[in-house]
């Protein structure tokens, strides 16, 4: 069972961070529990929660892009305006991407500063490969190998702030983990 985690979400004084001003990104591969962490931490912040994959999707399926990396590229624009525009009315953010760069990161810092608000930033990753693997090949793309082979890259606190690095094994233990560093982050 997922260990209760008290959280603020009032706007009076409190000594807990106020969970309404948070944005919360996911990063790391496909695969390692980036949706199924993110949706329960969103259902538990009472957040936005926003796919980055989710956005792209159309863009591919109704012909206005064949390339990939444009509709992602795309989506995580659209991504950061409704994240900002939510931020700006006072609900969390959970942003689930892949954020394989340096220069994708960098954005949700932008969207922190310029709506003075929390940055927290959750890589999930995967330790077990056999499980990792199983579950990539549950799914219908990308494949086992194009993950292996997809440019990631490693996460730096330089260019990329602080993150918590979390092993979604256990899907309890990693959401338990990820709403502790939520509620007691400090703003990045």
């Amino acid at each position: 069972m997922t260990q209760d985690v008290e959280v603020s979400i009032d706007e009076g004084a409190s000594s807990k961070p106020n969970v309404r001003e948070v944005l919360v990104v996911l990063a790391g591969l496909p695969g390692t529990g980036k949706t199924t962490v993110g949706r329960l931490l969103a259902r538990r912040l009472r957040a936005a929660y926003l796919r980055a994959d989710v956005i792209a999707s159309p863009l591919l399926l109704e012909g206005l892009t064949e390339d990939d990396a444009e509709a992602g590229r795309v989506a995580y624009g659209i991504a950061r305006e409704v994240a900002i525009e939510n931020l700006r009315a006072g609900v969390p953010v959970v942003v689930d991407g892949v954020h394989a760069t340096h220069e994708r990161r960098a954005m949700w810092r932008d969207v922190a500063e310029t709506t003075n608000t929390r940055l927290v930033q959750l890589e999930m990753t995967l330790d077990d490969e056999a499980e990792h693997r199983r579950r990539a090949e549950k799914r219908e793309a990308p494949t086992w190998q194009q993950i292996l082979d997809m440019a990631y890259d490693d996460w730096s606190e330089t260019p990329d702030g602080r993150r918590l690095l979390v092993d979604t094994s256990e899907t309890d233990t990693a959401l338990a983990r990820c709403l502790t560093y939520v509620a007691t982050a400090d703003r990045l």
